[in-house]
This record gives C-alpha cells, sequence and structure tokens, in this order.
C-alpha cells in the first residue's frame, strides 16, 4: 500500500514540476514576444493587403524635376519628345527615357485619369517600333530616334 503511496506522490510532483515548467515558459515567451509587422490598408484600388502602397509610390518612376511640354496641335501628329521631358498626347503624358540596351529604348507613360504619380515603364524594340506599336489606347510609329530626342507620329487610334 505504500508503493502505490509513494506512486501517486512522484506523479504529483513530476505534474507540478512539468506546470511550473511550462509556466516559467509561457512568461518568458509572452515578455518578449515576436515583432508585429504593421500594415496599413490599401490606399485606392481595392488592392490587397499584401500590396505596399508605401513602397510602390516610393519607387515611382516619374520624377519631381520632369517638365511637361504640352504636345502640339494640328494635322502633322508628330511628336518630339525630348530626353526625361513629360509630353501630353490623348489623355496620356509620355516620358522618353533614351536607350536600354542596342536597338531597344525606355518610354515611360503616366495616365493622370488613373494615377498622375505614378509611370509605367516600357522597353520596345526599335525595328517593331518603326512599323507600329501601342501606348495604351493610342497607336504610334516611331520616325526618328537619337540618343537625346525621340520622334513619334501618333495614328488615328
Amino acid at each position: 500500500m505504500e508503493d502505490n503511496k509513494s506512486y501517486h506522490l512522484r506523479s504529483l510532483v513530476l505534474a507540478a514540476a512539468a506546470g511550473v515548467v511550462l509556466s516559467i515558459w509561457l512568461a518568458l515567451l509572452m515578455r518578449h514576444p515576436m515583432p508585429f509587422e504593421p500594415r496599413r490598408p490599401a490606399q485606392s484600388f481595392g488592392w490587397s493587403w499584401d500590396f505596399d502602397y508605401e513602397t510602390a509610390t516610393q519607387n515611382s518612376r516619374l520624377a519631381a524635376s520632369v517638365d511637361t511640354v504640352p504636345a502640339p496641335t494640328g494635322d502633322a501628329e508628330q511628336l518630339i519628345l525630348p530626353l526625361d521631358t513629360k509630353v501630353a498626347v490623348a489623355g496620356i503624358e509620355i516620358i522618353y527615357r533614351g536607350g536600354a540596351s542596342s536597338g531597344t529604348f525606355k518610354v515611360d507613360v503616366i495616365i493622370p485619369a488613373l494615377d498622375p504619380s505614378f509611370a509605367y515603364s516600357y522597353e520596345l524594340k526599335e525595328k517593331e517600333a518603326r512599323q507600329e506599336f501601342r501606348l495604351i489606347d493610342d497607336r504610334f510609329k516611331v520616325t526618328a530616334i537619337g540618343p537625346r530626342r525621340l520622334v513619334l507620329q501618333h495614328l488615328s487610334p
């Protein structure tokens, strides 16, 4: 009978020791919680929580010092885009960023109606652009290209 009492006593002491160790471990864990990643709701357009709006607006290709030049009016429809200068045409703004690699050039497009502070970057091949290419809903054709300027012909949409 005494063996049975000592068995129960050992089990009780072991359970109490496990409870104390578990309590100490939980207290230490709660004392230094894992850092919580702050998240803010999306600003517009119904983006999900995973979209980082602040980083996207900071990495915008649009420079604050870019000058805006109005598109020429008339039947010529020739657009001259100087390097790093915004040209407004048909509801969009185009910025020529220069040559990217051999046979390609970069153009940024801003849609003011959608987001006037964000530029969508396009890398176009010169050979294909001389035939015809499309930016948003407008068709264009390259007539001349150089390191400091790009001349486009605006075709009817």
